[in-house]
């Protein structure tokens, strides 16, 4: 990349350079009070590269690779300042929005904003799907690579649409969350009922679960959570047990989203 010769021009750190700032900060501390026990595991309160052994079993979930994690931030679609919140995200690092509200003109709020690149989140409709789509097309975004959730109400009709999502399968019509209690039993049971009305619409088992994207709330437990999340795409499995062949999780955006799809794409 053309930033790489950026980082030539500073001496690269060591593991003694890092402990000796740690040192400074602790005051004479003892560091092994900052250890964090897992399990039969001992953490250490910081790490460098090379720490890790990439060969080992250690990741994220169970896919060693294509498994990305995204940073997502919620913005105001009906504030004035939608866009320039949007594109201050995204220079930040943020790779995902989430628009809350309709947006009264959505090119003006997603002005200069490469979507191709990002997962956009919204409360639209086919009519918001047509826009979004077309400007995907305009950026030439090729259609395995559109990440959408257009969240639409869960009593819609979309068996109009079958034909015209099938080419996109990151592209989530429906948007499912734990809500106020956190309960992921409801939102397993909500989105059992979603999938029906879908196998009614004419969806496969296989399309209708791609097209559905669930909502967690973890928590700050994120050493415990990851292990709830698997066990709620083990459910969800079961929720689908018509499916052939059966489906697997599909990905947890942002350490909290979740849709299941077809196999080789678990989590």
């Amino acid at each position: 990349m053309a930033n790489d010769r950026l980082f030539e021009g500073f001496p690269p750190t060591t593991r003694e350079m890092w402990e000796a700032v740690i040192q400074k900060e602790l005051k004479g501390k003892e560091r092994t009070g900052l250890n964090v026990l897992v399990g039969d595991a001992t953490l250490p309160p910081f790490g460098v590269a090379g720490d890790a052994d990439q060969a080992t079993e250690a990741r994220r979930g169970r896919k060693r690779n294509g498994n990305p994690w995204r940073s997502t931030v919620s913005v105001d679609a009906t504030s004035a300042k939608a866009n320039k919140l949007a594109l201050d995200a995204l220079t930040g690092g943020a790779d995902a929005l989430e628009f809350l509200g309709k947006p009264n003109d959505l090119n003006a709020v997603l002005k200069n904003v490469w979507i191709g690149a990002v997962d956009l989140s919204v409360d639209g409709d086919t009519e918001m799907l047509d826009s979004l789509l077309a400007l995907h097309e305009a950026q030439r975004t090729p259609a395995a690579e559109v990440s959408l959730c257009m969240g639409f109400s869960h009593d819609a009709d979309v068996r109009g649409l079958k034909e015209k999502v099938a080419k996109y399968p990151r592209l989530r019509l429906f948007s499912v969350s734990d809500g106020a209690s956190r309960s992921s039993a409801e939102a397993l049971l909500t989105g059992r009922s979603l999938l029906s009305r879908l196998l009614d619409q004419g969806f496969t088992i296989d399309d209708a679960s791609a097209h559905v994207q669930f909502r967690l709330h973890l928590g700050d437990d994120l050493f415990w959570k990851p292990h709830a999340c698997a066990l709620f795409a083990k459910h969800g499995q079961r929720s689908c047990t018509s499916s052939n062949p059966p489906m697997t999780a599909r990905t947890i955006r942002g350490s909290k989203r979740w849709s299941p799809t077809r196999p080789s794409t678990l989590c």
